[in-house]
């Protein structure tokens, strides 16, 4: 059993953007151990982050604007039959992601 001291170092470890089966590998915990972990993690943030655009103001002339760009990519799952879609729309200023859609391209 996994004791709570040690979870941080799974979370950082996450973080790092390092291969699930490479960190069971290097931990010695299972893939199912990890993945639920991982979704208890995603469990406890918000439904909504609160994502504010960045301030832009002027001496003169407080003006909002958002400016975007968006980027498409897919992927077959299981078949060529079966294509994916990743729709991703990002802040140009700050690089953030404002949203994205997963389905087909209609």
């Amino acid at each position: 059993m996994i004791d709570e001291i040690s979870k941080p170092h799974y979370r950082r470890d996450t973080l790092e953007r390092l291969s699930l089966s490479g960190i069971c590998r290097a931990t010695g915990v299972s893939l199912r151990w990890l993945l639920n972990f991982i979704a208890e993690l995603y469990d406890t943030l918000p439904d909504d982050l609160f994502a504010q655009p960045p301030q832009r103001t002027t001496a003169h002339v407080r003006v909002l604007r958002l400016e975007a760009e968006a980027d498409e990519m897919w992927s077959l799952v299981s078949s060529k039959a079966n294509k994916h879609w990743i729709w991703i729309a990002m802040d140009t200023a700050t690089k953030r992601v404002i949203a994205f859609y997963v389905g087909d391209r209609s």
